[in-house]
């Protein structure tokens, strides 16, 4: 169920505990991998910018937001990949994620990032918009 948080307005809303996670089905050399990526929990997700904290240069813009811009791009799908991905109830060692098809590394990035919320989905924007519409 989640956390009670109760806002100015006095309206309740419930932060989701769980960790988010997505699915993939991957067929790399005839064999079919099915993949689930799940969100990082807070422990793995220092660590793993931790371990990144030299690569990436977070600047913070006019409203307030921050963009992070990576300054080396060797191995960074692999590395987050690495941290998220399963397969067997196990996860994908670095060493395999590094010796797949960069497109299939990419896709997978990209649904890491979206579980993650580093990447807003299209769904993501278009409800983000339609509620900003609604308030208006």
């Amino acid at each position: 169920k989640g956390l009670r948080v109760a806002d100015e307005a006095k309206v309740e809303e419930y932060l989701e505990a769980d960790l988010r996670q997505d699915t993939a089905k991957v067929k790399i050399g005839g064999i079919v991998h099915d993949l689930v990526i799940i969100e990082m929990t807070g422990d793995a997700e220092e660590e793993y910018l931790d371990n990144d904290k030299d690569n990436i240069k977070l600047d913070v813009n006019e409203d307030g937001s921050v963009k992070a811009k990576l300054m080396n791009v060797k191995g960074v799908h692999k590395t987050l990949l690495a941290k998220m991905v399963w397969e067997n109830d196990a996860l994908v060692p670095i060493e395999t994620i590094g010796k797949w098809p960069m497109r299939v590394q990419r896709a997978l990035y990209v649904k890491a990032q979206a579980v993650m919320g580093y990447r807003a989905t299209a769904a993501d924007k278009t409800r983000d918009k339609a509620a900003e519409l609604k308030n208006e």
